[in-house]
């Protein structure tokens, strides 16, 4: 057993303390309940319940997005590759546009990274450079093709029955518009040019003007292709 004047030494040891990894707080595991954050507060995910998790950015926010079936097989290894499409919110209307996106080299996480960086201090300046080519070598890679929009986007839909030429994509907008794109000429420019920083006006392939308000409900059948529901503020 450790007396006190032990437990004294050892706080007051500085060089003890130095060498000792970073307290964590014990106790169990709670389920965060959304609240006002206090100001030393500070969310965090919970790495051991990801087994792959990244973030990137759109130009500006957006309030939809959704994933495209793509036509690559089956993959059970990693990097993976996903496409999908998001519908900004500018604060202006007019810079509002359909990001169609490729993500790629999507790797799994480490769950021991941050624990291993403290298992040998000593090794840490030999390993940086190391370390920085892991991470360029992990790094994802995004390559974006922007549609110009009209008013921001409610909501975004991509239809579940693709072809090489046809890839449908319905949007809500803030005007109280249903749009129908056909996204495979921007699909198709993912795969040989680098993301381009141009918004073009292109015509959506059908417009549907006959909702007295906006709306947010919109869902492709995924059993009848082509039937659309659409849904305004109170009416579907």
């Amino acid at each position: 057993m450790m007396g006190s004047k032990d437990e004294e030494m050892m706080e007051d040891d500085p060089g003890e303390a130095s060498q000792s990894k970073p307290s964590e707080k014990t106790g169990p595991a709670k389920t965060y309940l959304p609240k006002d954050l206090e100001n030393d507060e500070d969310l965090v995910p919970d790495m051991s319940a990801y087994e792959m998790l990244h973030t990137f950015r759109c130009r500006c926010s957006c309030l939809s997005f959704d994933i495209l079936k793509d036509r690559l097989g089956q993959r059970t290894g990693y990097p993976v590759t996903l496409y999908a499409v998001a519908g900004t919110q500018a604060e202006r209307g007019k810079k509002n546009s359909l990001v169609v996106m490729k993500v790629s080299n999507l790797q799994k996480e480490k769950q021991d990274k941050d624990e291993d960086k403290y298992d040998d201090d000593s090794s840490e300046d030999s390993d940086s450079s190391d370390d920085e080519k892991e991470d360029r070598e992990t790094k994802e890679v995004i390559k974006t093709s922007e549609l110009y929009h009209n008013g921001a986007v409610n909501r975004v839909r991509i239809c579940p029955h693709v072809t090489d030429t046809k890839v449908f994509v319905a949007s809500w907008s803030e005007k109280g518009k249903v749009h129908i794109w056909n996204i495979a000429p921007q699909l198709a420019a993912l795969e040989t040019e680098e993301s381009s920083k141009d918004i073009p006006k292109v015509k959506p392939v059908y417009t549907f003007g006959g909702h007295v308000e906006e709306g947010y409900a919109l869902d492709w059948s995924d059993t009848r292709q082509g039937y659309l529901l659409t849904g305004e503020m109170g009416i579907m």
